[in-house]
């Protein structure tokens, strides 16, 4: 033992480390022979002896199991003349389980190997006691020979291990049992001093777990290692279709960890060209890897992929396919300024290149095989433009508004070459309308409406019969905003007086010279003062909305704003139990209530209410059923309480039109008709031009609709023609229109009828 001063653990030789639960054996150092020493402590490296100490005789061991580590013990011999320090500690020990490079590995491929380090230990060296186990039922795994695998003693130093020397064969490195005869299978220390474990000896079955379990022979410090054998497993995926252009893109899955995979394609049988097709990649710990494959120069058709992972082969197949591009619902027309969204589709390639007569325009990425562009069409020309749409999977080499040439378009920049996809627009120019009231009530809020087309505004300015700017306030450029291709502005309510109105569409171009650094050019303090008429005449002039080449659109309208008024129509007379047509025209504004009343001497007969439509109002007022009588009554008409009108209408009875029958129509022929028949007068049967001296009444007749002639209640002169021989059946009644036939046939009647009467009076 080294000579050291009692007073403290300091010295200048190195204290010799021990580890609690070993036995140490103390030995002169002169006489290299045990004897007898006492052992004080556990003490802090500062602190002086303050004891005896414990008696270890000659030949015996201090055991050190259970001792306070990170402590010092002084020993010195029992002539109390020699003595040094010890320090105990406690053992460090960590193992791993690791693949190449050092890799902590957690499972193995059932008939593979693995490797276990020593990852921690602070210990100079020993034995430990190995011994593997199934983690879940805890039963002890054996070598192919039988042999249990159970505290088998394995050497080593610090990080090492260190086989058992064999006097003949210095190269075995084979680890043996406690008697160190029992070689076991499977078990070996490989050049890097690490355990190797070969599970193809060992009986460790695919699907199970195992703890490999170290203990220190003199610590009994314990460290612990899980490793799960897998079966052998291998899996590819791949896409069944891929775009030609695209890459082939395979993962493996499998339980080989740390191994190499080979890859090799083929198409009809073949394999690619320049060996394109063959690649070995490395399987990571998991067992993984993915490979990618460019199928620029494959060729279209089905391609067969094989994976070959330590002798296990895979087979999976792949389509490879033209790539295909579309349009989608592009409107047939549209209005230049318009919005149109241009959308579509493409299974290949990176971006979409629209080119829209011959000019660049936009390049769009595509994301889950769909583009989409929203096109400003304001500035285009209208007319019919032609819409080509190109696949790259590089970004395209102009900038907006370069033109493309036929030659690049039909070079192989783009995926396949040539146009993908193509559609036609007809953009119409754009159209403006304007509708305002000719006369509006002063306490009513002006409105001012129209369509336009081809733009998301319009702007209005209103000015007074003075020339004063009324809107927008200051002059300052406000738009209207334009939806469904309608407008509606509220210029507010304004004072009684003539103004004009003028809205403006900016036109293709999107810009108009009326209104300029966002304020209207009429409202510059330098045309103060200017009358309504000249800056009518500026806004439409040359310089402005009149100049050449300007496509800005415009409308302009008169209105006067006045009291509230309503002007009613009635008509003059009207039959009892017929309805009364009322219309009223009104200067206030559509959708008002408007209340309609007849009545007789503040009696109020009847009534109604209406709505103001188209500054109109139209009402119907009843007059049947209510016991009315002939006279004079009152219509009148109130618009909201602001306005009002009164007219008068006569009522009249109604008109009875019932048809009668001629007198003695029925009457039976006297006796002696069958006689013979007196000479007709000359005359009676010659045709008379129809509508010269008769007139015909198809349907009866009545004192009202004869007149004065042929209204004294007699029927002669008159003869009804058979049904069927008027018109649609009805009776037809002849009416002499010279009184002196009449007369000359009456006469001629009664002489006839007075020789008759002679004649019988003879024969008698």
């Amino acid at each position: 033992n080294n000579e050291m001063d009692s007073s403290t653990a300091e010295h200048a030789s190195p204290i010799p480390k021990f580890y609690e639960g070993e036995k140490i054996y103390f030995l002169n150092n002169a006489s290299n022979k045990s004897e007898n020493v006492s052992v004080s402590g556990p003490w802090n490296d500062d602190e002086p002896v303050k004891d005896e100490g414990e008696e270890v005789k000659a030949g015996e061991f201090w055991d050190s199991e259970g001792r306070s580590t990170n402590k010092y013990y002084y020993v010195k011999d029992s002539s109390g003349d020699g003595g040094g320090w010890l320090k105990l500690e406690k053992q460090s020990l960590k193992v791993e389980i690791v693949g190449k490079e050092d890799n902590k590995k957690t499972k193995v491929v059932e008939g593979k190997e693995f490797n276990l380090r020593l990852k921690k230990n602070d210990k100079e060296g020993g034995v430990l006691k190995m011994t593997i186990e199934n983690k879940e039922n805890k039963n002890r795994i054996e070598d192919e020979n039988g042999t249990e695998i159970y505290e088998v003693l394995v050497r080593y130093s610090w990080k090492d291990f260190l086989p058992y020397d064999d006097k003949n064969d210095k190269t075995n490195r084979t680890v043996v049992s406690a008697d160190k005869t029992k070689e076991i299978k499977g078990v070996q220390i490989n050049e890097d001093k690490r355990l190797v474990f070969n599970t193809s000896h060992l009986k460790m079955e695919g699907g199970e777990e195992y703890t490999i379990r170290l203990e220190d022979y003199a610590t009994e410090v314990e460290a612990t290692a899980d490793i799960k054998v897998v079966e052998k497993e291998v899996e590819i995926e791949c896409d069944e279709e891929v775009i030609q252009g695209d890459d082939i893109e395979i993962t493996i899955k499998s339980s080989f960890c740390d191994e190499t995979a080979n890859i090799t394609i083929k198409c009809a049988g073949e394999f690619w060209k320049n060996g394109t097709g063959n690649k070995t990649v490395q399987l990571d710990e998991d067992g993984q890897a993915t490979a990618y494959f460019s199928t620029d120069d494959a060729e279209l058709g089905r391609q067969e992929v094989t994976v070959v992972v330590s002798g296990m082969e895979r087979v999976k197949y792949v389509m490879v396919r033209e790539g295909e591009a579309s349009l989608e619902d592009v409107p047939a027309e549209a209005t230049v300024g318009d919005i149109v969204t241009l959308k579509g589709s493409s299974n290949f390639g990176e971006y979409a290149i629209f080119v829209i007569e011959d000019v660049f325009k936009k390049e769009e990425k595509i994301a889950g095989d769909k583009f989409e562009w929203v096109w400003d069409t304001t500035g285009e020309t209208d007319g019919y433009n032609n819409i080509e749409i190109f696949i790259l999977d590089e970004s395209a080499p102009f900038s907006v508004g370069d033109f493309v040439s036929e030659d690049w378009k039909k070079s192989e920049e783009g995926k396949k070459g040539g146009v993908d996809a193509s559609a036609g627009i007809y953009l119409l120019p754009p159209e403006l309308t304007m509708s305002v009231p000719e006369i509006v009530s002063d306490d009513d809020e002006v409105e001012v409406n129209g369509t336009a087309t081809g733009t998301d505004h319009v702007y209005l300015i209103v000015i007074d019969y003075k020339g004063e700017l009324i809107f927008p306030a200051g002059g300052i450029e406000k738009a209207t905003p334009v939806i469904d291709d309608k407008w509606n502005e509220n210029i507010g309510e304004l004072d009684s007086a003539r103004y004009c109105v003028i809205s403006v569409h900016k036109g293709k171009d999107g810009t108009t010279k009326a209104i300029e650094g966002g304020k209207w050019v009429v409202a510059e303090e330098s045309l103060k003062g200017k009358s309504l008429k000249q800056k009518i005449a500026i806004l439409e002039g040359e310089d402005v909305l009149g100049e050449a080449g300007s496509d800005d659109l415009y409308e302009k309208a008169y209105f006067t704003v006045s009291a509230p008024r309503v002007s009613l129509e009635v008509p003059g007379t009207v039959q009892i139990g017929d309805p009364i047509s009322v219309t009223a025209e009104t200067n206030i504004k559509d959708g008002e209530r408007a209340f309609v009343f007849l009545s007789q001497n503040s009696s109020l007969v009847d009534k109604t209410t209406a709505t103001v439509t188209g500054r109109k109002v139209e009402a119907s007022l009843n007059t049947s059923g209510l016991g009315l009588q002939p006279g004079k009554y009152e219509v009148k008409v109130d618009v909201s309480g602001r306005a009002s009108d009164e007219k008068v209408v006569t009522l009249v009875e109604k008109e009875e039109n019932e048809p009668t029958q001629p007198p003695g129509s029925n009457e039976t022929e006297p006796p002696g008709s069958n006689e013979t028949e007196p000479p007709e007068p000359p005359g009676m049967n010659e045709p008379k031009p129809q509508g010269e001296n008769e007139l015909e009444i198809e349907g009866g007749f009545g004192e009202a609709e004869l007149g004065e002639e042929g209204a004294n209640g007699t029927n002669e002169g008159f003869e009804e023609e058979e049904a069927g021989e008027g018109a649609e059946g009805k009776p037809k009644i002849r009416i002499p229109l010279n009184s002196w036939d009449l007369l000359v046939s009456v006469c001629l009647a009664f002489s006839i009828s007075t020789a008759l009467k002679k004649r019988r009076r003879r024969r008698c």
